[in-house]
């Protein structure tokens, strides 16, 4: 059976000049291009949204985010991004830190990256788990608030 499967770069779905600059307000991390995979992808100018649908993937650099369905909204007249939002199991993932939720929404305007429910964080044999993520992609500081009032992690000391 075969897959309908579309991989695009946003800046050309969207009609930004291809080789310009990313506008600062597009970036989930970093700079450089935001391309996006999903086997369809709904784009509605007039709400401001790109609804991408069946495993859906934003890339930037080396920063994944991943879920069923992601939902791009845009600034008001403009193309870039202000927040994609995963109402379902979602994944993120940059350099060697992973984190998996029930749902996720990255916001453009606070650089930040919120993961709810059920939330595993790992990175190398090291785990922490909690109810909800904060995790601030310019500086890296992240805050992790606990399932039942507790964070629960187990860490590894180099060597053992």
């Amino acid at each position: 059976m075969a897959v309908r499967h579309h991989q695009i770069i946003v800046a050309v779905a969207l009609g930004v000049a291809v080789g310009g600059p990313v506008p600062a307000g597009a970036q989930i991390s970093g700079s450089g291009p935001i391309q996006v995979e999903a086997e369809t992808i709904d784009y509605r100018p007039q709400e401001r949204l790109a609804l991408l649908t069946g495993n859906a993937v934003v890339v930037q650099g080396g920063t994944v985010l991943r879920s069923n369905v992601l939902r791009l909204t845009y600034r008001a007249n403009s193309e870039e991004i202000e927040r994609v939002q995963a109402d379902q199991e979602v994944f993120f993932s940059r350099a060697d830190q992973r984190v998996r939720g029930d749902a996720g929404v990255l916001d453009a305007s606070s650089n930040t990256v919120t993961i709810t429910g059920n939330v595993v964080v790992t990175q190398g044999r090291n785990v922490l788990q909690g109810q909800q993520l904060v995790y601030n992609t310019r500086t890296g500081a992240s805050t992790m608030r606990g399932l039942d009032g507790r964070v629960r992690a187990v860490f590894f000391q180099s060597g053992n």
